[in-house]
């Protein structure tokens, strides 16, 4: 399995998302679809999106994809412990660890643009930057060097914070643990 970079790829664009396609409507999928690849638990593309029908994760009927603060239903029902943040300060993420971020498109006035919708995207930690998968489309993640990189002029709507897969020798600690507040969803 591989990651998806670009949700209107012709390989996946046509599945089912709701009222809508995958290349349409599938950022919220993909972006679960990634954040599970990268913890090293993969779904099939149509195995995220028939969970978030289960799961009644979609908005609108999947007119606008999966609602963002709905997520966490998902990693709640495959066992995955999150964090769940919607204050930019909060976005703490350590070295190897995934995030699923949702964002508005563009903010006027401090109001979100409806018209530009959101999108929501999978990153993880790399060194001093972040490896965003389906950010902008094209045949390869983007590296950004903070939140702000990702979102542009747009604005955090929530992200769920996942700590990195353990492996044999590491130790068991929070990843989470003295960052701040913690919104519940």
């Amino acid at each position: 399995m591989e990651p998806v970079y670009d949700q209107r790829n012709r390989d996946y664009a046509g599945i089912d998302c709701g009222r809508g396609t995958f290349a349409a409507t599938g950022c919220e999928a993909a972006a679960v679809y990634n954040a599970m690849l990268f913890l090293g638990r993969p779904f099939t593309l149509q195995a995220v999106s028939d969970e978030f029908r289960r799961l009644k994760i979609r908005w609108l009927k999947g007119r606008w994809g999966g609602y963002p603060r709905r997520i966490g239903r998902f990693f709640r029902d495959k066992g995955v412990p999150f964090r769940f943040v919607t204050d930019p300060e909060d976005f703490i993420l350590e070295e190897g660890c995934v995030a699923v971020c949702s964002y508005w498109n563009e903010v006027k006035y401090g109001v979100p643009v409806l018209r530009w919708g959101l999108h929501t995207v999978a990153l993880y930690r790399d060194g001093d930057s972040y490896t965003v998968f389906n950010l902008r489309g094209g045949p390869a993640p983007v590296s950004c060097r903070d939140l702000s990189g990702i979102i542009g002029a747009g604005k955090l709507i929530c992200a769920y914070l996942l700590p990195r897969r353990k492996t044999g020798g590491e130790q068991k600690k929070d990843p989470f643990a003295g960052h701040g507040k913690v919104a519940s969803p």
